[in-house]
């Protein structure tokens, strides 16, 4: 009676054992279809998506540099609808929705100082849909204020919008005078139903090959299973005794698998290897060295590093306005962010200080373009949190900025902390100096900042603009200060233009020249009103021009807090 219950408690366990083999094969057939299937339409997606991106930004580019600026600017009221140049700008819009198949709709609009967005020429024929000047669009997204801002340029929808009318992808150009300023922004809706059936396809294709792999997956996990799961039942018995440091020679069941029997053969090999080890040390501390893979010790090596340091503007006040959960949840939000970003650029995030992050690059793991990673990275996080803007007033966290300081240079990286309690960190005058960087986006009214090393690392792929020369605590010389502007590639002509005239009003400020000095930064806030560096350097000058600094002044400027 003993030996046949046993028996069936036995089959009762190969029963349940195949049934979880049988499963667990089923679901690597539909996670591999699942897997699969993603990076298929994925790879649909960019494609078409990028196809018919690249052809609405080339539209609408076209557009608005053909569209004269001079007279769209005499369209001001709902009167000037019956105007000659009116109806030549309306013509203009529908001549270019028919040279671009699925183009609906086609529009200009401002931006008021409120941040509305108001209509101006609406290429609609029926009269009982179309937009007239000063109509208001009720809810503008984060691509139409986009391209109304610095620096000016085509800007297209990330994302197909659905709604009442079907699918849109939409795109937007700035239109510009011959001075740079901006007059209007034009707008084009694409119809992208193309781009969904084409998708539709490729999922109803994936399902129905993925059920088949999960058929096939099961009959073949059954199969395995029987021959895989007595000697894979040993093998993980004999792991049980050898991670306790237990090596009696059980006999093991053989196997046809060939992956299985190499299996058995690595584990007698380890056993024999520990046991030769064991006489060496005591047992105790072989089951410690076990459990790690790489021993701790306290020390550090110099490495050029990139160094991270990021904050919230005005955190405290902010803080003081919201309940602790509010708050918490913030903060998650803000961390998986930059931890994310960075971790994606190959950064290595040190820690969190209240509301500041640290992060730096090329440490544990080399990284040759350390510095670039750090720009490219920092750059996509002020970019996330501009597009979050919208989801952050809906929660009541309003005016949130952040700001990032960059430095690069030599720096202390390891294990610091005594045998007991060690932290992977850096030290040195490049974490000092992005820490400054970061607190001195406040005085510059920037987002980013970057050391001169830094925009010396990128300047082969980032346009960066030297900002100012600036003392800053722990230092005894001035350091240059920079703005990272993005890809070399992407900047426009008019943009590159007017940072040359920063650069010259940057000189003739450091050679004393105020009055010049004065009217360069004033011509480069016609191309960007908010630009933060130039508002204080024109204030400077007109400063300067009442009040002179003395002989011993460098051009430099001192900042006295951090």
């Amino acid at each position: 009676m003993i030996k046949k219950a046993r028996s069936r408690q036995r089959t009762k366990s190969r029963g349940k054992f195949w049934q979880l083999q049988t499963i667990a094969f089923m679901a690597v057939g539909m996670v591999l279809t699942v897997v699969v299937g993603l990076m298929v339409i994925a790879s649909v997606k960019d494609l078409v998506r990028g196809q018919i991106s690249r052809r609405l930004e080339g539209a609408v580019g076209l557009l608005a540099d053909q569209i004269d600026a001079n007279n769209h600017r005499m369209i001001r009221t709902r009167n000037d609808e019956r105007t000659e140049t009116y109806r030549a700008v309306v013509a203009q819009l529908r001549r270019a929705r028919l040279r671009m198949q699925d183009i609906k709709y086609v529009y200009t609009y401002r931006v008021d100082q409120s941040g509305r967005v108001i209509f101006v020429v609406d290429a609609e024929p029926d009269p009982d849909k179309k937009s007239h000047v000063g109509d208001v669009y009720d809810d503008p997204s984060a691509a139409m204020l986009a391209a109304a801002r610095p620096p000016y340029r085509p800007v297209i929808e990330a994302e197909i919008t659905e709604d009442e009318w079907g699918l849109w992808l939409s795109g937007f150009a700035p239109i510009l005078d011959a001075n740079g300023r901006l007059e209007a922004v034009v707008g084009i809706d694409l119809s992208a139903t193309r781009v969904r059936e084409i998708e539709l396809q490729y999922w109803l294709r994936i399902a129905l090959g993925g059920s088949l792999l999960a058929v096939v997956m099961a009959v073949l996990g059954g199969y395995l299973a029987t021959r895989v799961s007595r000697p894979l039942r040993a093998v993980s018995a004999d792991l049980g005794r050898v991670g306790k440091l237990k090596f009696d020679q059980s006999e093991q069941p053989t196997s046809s698998v060939a992956e299985v029997a190499e299996l058995q053969q690595a584990l007698e090999r380890m056993k024999r290897g520990l046991q030769s080890f064991r006489r060496y040390v005591p047992g105790s501390l072989v089951t410690e060295l076990m459990a790690l893979n790489k021993e701790a010790v306290p020390g550090g090596e110099k490495k050029v590093l990139t160094v991270f340091f990021a904050d919230i503007a005005d955190f405290t006040a902010m803080a003081e306005s919201m309940d602790p959960e509010r708050l918490s949840r913030f903060l998650a939000v803000y961390f998986e962010v930059i931890t994310t970003t960075i971790s994606k650029h190959g950064g290595t995030v040190d820690k969190y200080m209240g509301d500041a992050v640290m992060a730096f690059w090329n440490a544990p793991r080399p990284i040759e373009d350390h510095a670039y990673r750090a720009v490219k990275a920092s750059l996509e996080i002020q970019q996330k949190f501009l597009t979050m803007q919208r989801e952050f007033e809906k929660r009541g966290w309003k005016d949130f900025r952040a700001r990032i300081g960059l430095a690069t240079g030599e720096a202390l990286v390891g294990n610091i902390g005594y045998s007991e309690r060690l932290s992977y960190t850096a030290l040195g005058d490049p974490v000092n100096l992005a820490s400054r960087l970061e607190g001195l986006n406040k005085h510059f009214g920037t987002g980013i900042l970057l050391s001169e090393d830094t925009a010396k690392g990128i300047s082969e792929r980032i346009l960066c603009r030297e900002v100012d020369l600036v003392y800053v605590q722990g230092r005894n010389k001035p350091v240059s200060v920079y703005v990272p502007h993005g890809p070399i590639d992407q900047i426009m002509p008019r943009q590159r233009e007017a940072l040359q005239v920063y650069a010259e009003g940057l000189q003739l400020y450091r050679h004393r020249q105020w009055q010049r000095a004065s009217e360069a930064f004033r011509e480069f806030l016609y191309a960007w009103p908010e630009d933060g560096p130039a508002t204080k350097l024109y204030s400077r000058c007109s400063d300067f021009l009442k009040f002179p600094p003395d002989n011993q002044w460098d051009g430099a400027f001192r900042l006295t807090v951090k």
